[in-house]
């Protein structure tokens, strides 16, 4: 409604760095130029201006190319060539052609990234004095962008300068702040990973990120890595993953000082992928397929698990039958015999049994036969892999059985331990490697069942 108004002003669109100042304007200008045929307009950045002789010639192309009839006489009449390749370059000095700008130009000029002048190649008072002259002298309406605290910081002793100015030229002051909703709706137009949308918008919106370079730096990443949808992994595996990567992207650049930090302690290997990636750019695919795939393996007896509880915790149900509740227990200790301790302890696997003696005793040797193999099972693993490094844990959690099972646990324990010793060389070596100080388990077992 104000760029229709037939008379000049000044307008500051005000804002942090990254909030999406200049994609607003580039998304409202282009629309306001469909909808109003035959406005002028140029918009210069200064943050790569090398000097303001730079800055008025750019701003001739752009006007030139809107076909402004003065300028086109001129040009064709003193054979003047306006091509130009970036850095812009010129055959000549049109840059003076703009004081042959027409005073009903009327133009709409928007002057960009005021914070990032090079005040030591741009004269500040010289820059402010042609945006003013192109209000006052064309009819211009001037649109300054700026990250305002920023120019603070910088201006020093020009400061004075610069609010004389201000109050001169500006008309309008617009502070410009979306919200997270808005400027994540901006880029989640370019997300590839569309289910998990919801998942993403939370993640950031918990973490009030409302900056628009990190919002996309976050959907180029996700991106990245939008292989992990199609890998057949439980959901909740990759809903875990899409929460890491998305939650350590936001981290790195809304405070990088902090991510530098974090970063030392981290332990999980799926994080050291992600950091890695955000780093140097570089996916190990090969280790973070493998990584997931542990970390599916582990959801996976997560369940298997709480399938086992799930059961247990029936017998709080008054509508479950007694002999169901066992009926359905037993069928699953039989399906996982084979691995059943590596997705619960052996404390876990007594205290099972406890329950299903107490609740099914008219087949309690059933019970206590696969708790006696399912032990010495556990048992031989454990010594032919070396990994009784530590009876106590072991002889600990079998208190928890009937006394026959912990019993015939303990004697078949002492009987693997005890065929560690084949003979008396055996005894020596172990002596001398503890001695020289390159021992083993084995070695230890041995000495101490001899």
């Amino acid at each position: 409604k104000i760029l229709k108004e037939d008379f000049p002003f000044g307008i500051i669109i005000n804002g942090e760095w990254g909030i999406g100042k200049t994609y607003f304007w580039r998304e409202f200008i282009s629309k306001f130029e469909k909808e109003n045929k035959g406005i002028k307009t140029a918009y210069i950045s200064l943050f790569e201006a090398e000097s303001l002789k730079e800055i008025k010639r750019d701003i001739i192309v752009q006007l030139f190319s809107k076909k402004i009839p003065l300028i086109e006489k001129v040009v064709k009449f003193l054979k003047i060539d306006l091509s130009f390749k970036f850095p812009l370059k010129f055959s000549a000095s049109p840059e003076g052609l703009l004081y042959l700008l027409p005073h009903d130009l009327k133009a709409i000029l928007c002057f960009d990234e005021f914070e990032r002048l090079n005040l030591n190649k741009i004269d500040l008072e010289t820059l402010l004095g042609l945006i003013s002259f192109f209000k006052e002298n064309n009819s211009c309406k001037v649109i300054m962008i700026i990250n305002e605290k920023e120019f603070e910081d910088k201006l020093n002793t020009f400061k004075e300068l610069y609010y004389k100015y201000k109050e001169k030229i500006v008309d309008y002051e617009f502070m410009f702040a979306p919200s997270f909703s808005e400027n994540f709706e901006i880029v989640e137009k370019n997300l590839k990973l569309k289910n998990y949308k919801p998942l993403i918008y939370e993640i950031g919106n918990n973490m009030r990120v409302n900056n628009l370079r990190i919002l996309n730096k976050l959907v180029k990443t996700l991106n990245e890595f939008e292989f992990v949808k199609d890998l057949d992994f439980y959901e909740e595996v990759k809903i875990d993953f899409i929460k890491l990567i998305s939650t350590l992207t936001l981290k790195k650049f809304q405070n990088p000082e902090n991510f530098e930090k974090e970063k030392d302690i981290i332990h999980a290997n799926v994080e050291h992928i992600i950091v890695r990636y955000l780093e140097t750019g570089f996916i190990d695919k090969k280790r973070l397929q493998h990584t997931l795939s542990v970390m599916n393996e582990n959801f996976k007896n997560y369940e298997k698990k709480q399938a086992i509880f799930d059961i247990l915790n029936k017998i709080y149900d008054y509508k479950t039958e007694i002999q169901q509740i066992a009926s359905e227990m037993w069928d699953l200790l039989e399906k996982e015999k084979e691995n059943i301790l590596s997705f619960i302890t052996v404390s876990e696997l007594g205290l099972i049994i406890k329950f299903a003696l107490l609740i099914d005793p008219s087949n309690k040797d059933r019970y206590k036969k696969y708790a006696s193999q399912v032990l010495k099972a556990h048992i031989d693993s454990l010594v032919d892999n070396n990994l009784i490094d530590n009876q106590v844990w072991f002889q600990d959690a079998l208190f928890i059985y009937p006394p026959e099972i912990k019993v015939d646990a303990e004697m078949y324990l002492k009987k693997r331990q005890t065929e560690i010793i084949k003979d008396k060389n055996d005894i020596k070596n172990a002596v001398k490697k503890i001695l020289s100080g390159s021992w083993n388990i084995k070695d230890e077992q041995i000495l101490l069942n001899s």
